[in-house]
């Protein structure tokens, strides 16, 4: 506070209302900041979500995929090698 502050009341309040208004202007400047990261957080809370569904189901096809060829082999196994004993195979 100045001393000329101090002396005139009239001038006290204006300088306070000025801080007042200036304060005001910060604290908009700040809500308006924080709007600004909560929708840019909301935003990469949905692509992370996307990302995580992707893959998601990158997995479940690599699995699909996995399984198919195992069941490839074990039949290929199974016509090969275990169906020719069981028709040779004497009682």
């Amino acid at each position: 506070m100045l001393e000329t502050e101090k002396a005139n009341l009239e001038l006290h309040v204006e300088l306070d209302a000025m801080r007042d208004i200036e304060i005001r202007k910060d604290i908009t400047n700040i809500e308006e900041k924080l709007a600004d990261i909560e929708e840019k957080l909301e935003k990469l809370a949905t692509l992370l979500n996307d990302m995580e569904k992707q893959r998601n189901n990158q997995l479940i096809k690599w699995g699909t995929t996995i399984i198919g060829a195992l069941i490839s082999a074990i039949s290929m196994l199974i016509l090969k090698v275990l169906l020719p004993l069981i028709i040779n195979h004497k009682v």
